[in-house]
């Protein structure tokens, strides 16, 4: 139970249309660079192709690439400098937590690059 923004009092929030209209205007974004590599299959781990678990790309929702991407783009657009590969470096080891803090870590590495960009 949350309170509502509008009226202040504690209500369930229902799916609607307009949840509806947000999830399919985020299957549009342009995810066309995000990396589609198969991994190795091994299925002690449940990574076989009959599963359909065996490309990168599955693993992450549109929007979860969607966020990824932007990150990506944006530590490239760095100088190359320490502060950019200790960045570079979070963000390789976040992907695992990615797929389920994605906007958590959309939002920490907003941070760290605005700081950077104030340093240089």
């Amino acid at each position: 139970m949350e309170r509502c923004s509008i009226c202040g009092e504690k209500k369930e929030k229902k799916f609607d249309d307009f949840d509806y209209s947000i999830i399919e205007e985020t299957n549009t974004l342009n995810v066309e660079e995000f990396p589609k590599e198969n991994y190795i299959e091994n299925s002690r781990i449940n990574i076989t192709a009959s599963t359909g678990a065996d490309r990168y790309d599955r693993v992450f929702s549109i929007r979860n690439q969607y966020a990824l991407l932007l990150i990506q783009e944006a530590i490239t657009s760095l100088p190359d400098c320490v502060e950019k590969n200790i960045i570079q470096h979070a963000l390789v080891s976040s992907l695992a937590l990615s797929k389920y803090l994605c906007m958590e870590v959309l939002l920490i590495s907003s941070i760290m690059l605005l700081i950077i960009k104030a340093k240089i």
